[in-house]
């Protein structure tokens, strides 16, 4: 490319956003590494993603707020606070 010096690597800022460091592979491989650890289908996996949805939308509309808390390679959580 014009105007960067010979040798300069360059990375793809989506794939690298998709990328999780932590399990050091891309995080659909994550997904499906998971699956099959825990032995959790296609079908049970959309069904909770199915019932997450509806519940924050339902705390949304219930003039709830839904917040995420990513601590220190805990995990996350979901807490509902009133608005």
């Amino acid at each position: 490319m014009k105007g960067l010096a010979p040798g300069t690597q360059l990375q793809d800022a989506l794939l690298m956003s998709l990328y999780d460091p932590g399990a050091q592979m891309a995080m659909a491989n994550t997904a499906e590494e998971l699956g099959r650890r825990y032995r959790i289908s296609r079908e049970e996996a959309d069904r909770f993603a199915l019932r997450s949805q509806t519940n924050t939308k339902a705390a949304r509309d219930a003039g709830g707020v839904v917040t995420m808390c990513i601590g220190g390679g805990q995990g996350i959580a979901f807490v509902l606070e009133a608005a």
